[in-house]
């Protein structure tokens, strides 16, 4: 109906609205392209945006010299962390909210999103929320990743990657057989894998996975 429009694409949090942002053009080329993350695009220009090592100590209060230590090399995955003038400041009657959600130098206050993610060539990719992330010896393993590339695999209508007794799982939603699904998942890494008719989903929109239900139903 439409076919000079153009639509962009922000990408945000409720205290950090934009961070960055991609055309749908440019979107669904580089998804095509890319195996590694989603592209979200060029930060905004008002939002600072740094990539910090991942990590559940990291404290509320630290120096600029010691954030700029925990600041990933380009291309390396790690926590998406934003300042600027559009940034929430302060959460009303929740400093519990605040100390985790704020990092305080003495030059700015950052707000700590929650994703992971990595720069390359000036150009932010998301890679999954941070608590989702499964670490395993020196590796990192990305469901949100392994979601997003089992959704190109023909046959396949959902599916995510979990460590649950020490194994990763690759689950999978659909109606093939098992052995015709595993020769098409041959570039994915996994433990053992699970075929399923229907995977969970969050009831509120039914297009993400509930990952509780699920680990209930293949424990």
């Amino acid at each position: 109906a439409f076919p000079s429009a153009i639509t962009t694409i922000a990408y945000g949090s409720t205290e950090a609205e934009p961070i960055s942002s991609i055309t749908a053009q440019e979107l669904a080329l580089k998804t095509h392209k890319n195996q590694k993350g989603l592209a979200a695009g060029v930060p905004f220009s008002k939002a600072y945006v740094r990539i910090i090592a991942l990590s559940n100590q990291l404290q509320h209060e630290i120096s600029d010299q010691e954030l700029e230590k925990l600041e990933a090399a380009s291309g390396q995955i790690g926590e998406i962390i934003v300042s600027g003038s559009h940034v929430l400041a302060s959460y009303f009657n929740n400093e519990e909210a605040f100390k985790q959600n704020k990092i305080i130098t003495e030059k700015a206050l950052w707000h700590r999103t929650g994703d992971s993610g990595f720069m390359q060539e000036g150009e932010l990719f998301l890679t999954g929320r941070c608590q989702q992330v499964i670490k395993r010896s020196d590796e990192l393993i990305l469901p949100f990743v392994v979601e997003m590339n089992l959704s190109k695999v023909e046959g396949v209508e959902a599916g995510t990657i979990l460590l649950q007794d020490y194994k990763l799982k690759l689950i999978v939603e659909s109606e093939l057989p098992k052995e015709v699904v595993k020769q098409r998942l041959q570039n994915f890494q996994f433990d053992e894998l699970l075929v399923l008719k229907n995977i969970p989903k969050d009831p509120r929109h039914f297009s993400k996975i509930d990952y509780e239900k699920l680990k209930i139903l293949i424990s």
